[in-house]
């Protein structure tokens, strides 16, 4: 599928799933896709980097720039999905899990998704830090940047 009809499927599952949850207590929030990537210009290469152990984990939202930034389509993608689950349900939060980009890209990297601009529809971020025998310093200093680079979530 090409992104359009991609979102399309995407947006269709979303509509499913908030109409069936929209008024459980069950729910706490919908998580729209953890650690999406806004990047593409990979004609058919959904799947970024390698698997682990098998398996993907992440998704690109597009395999086609059509020149926009990597802002401009996560801010296009977290609108369209969250206007499709706000349709049927305005009471449960919606969120995106992010990685710490710290740790694979050094400091200061920072998600597409960490601009208030682009996040402007999502309730919070769920912050993911997989620790590899770092230091409990370590770890807290980095969650402690992640946090400050995503304050208005």
């Amino acid at each position: 599928m090409d992104e359009s009809a991609r979102w399309k499927v995407q947006a269709r599952y979303w509509r499913a799933v908030a109409d069936v949850c929209k008024d459980s207590p069950a729910i706490f929030c919908y998580d729209l896709m953890n650690e999406p990537v806004p990047s593409g210009d990979r004609k058919g290469d959904w799947l970024p980097g390698q698997p682990m152990d098998g398996s993907y984990f992440v998704q690109r939202l597009t395999t086609d720039m059509r020149g926009r930034t990597e802002k401009q389509v996560a801010k296009e993608w977290i609108a369209e999905m969250s206007a499709t689950i706000r349709a049927v349900d305005k009471r449960h939060m919606i969120t995106v899990g992010l990685a710490c980009w710290e740790v694979p890209f050094g400091p200061g990297a920072r998600s597409a998704f960490c601009d208030p601009e682009v996040s402007a529809a999502l309730d919070f971020f769920v912050r993911s830090l997989l620790s590899q025998a770092r230091k409990l310093a370590d770890d807290l200093a980095i969650l402690n940047t992640m946090t400050s680079a995503t304050a208005g979530h």
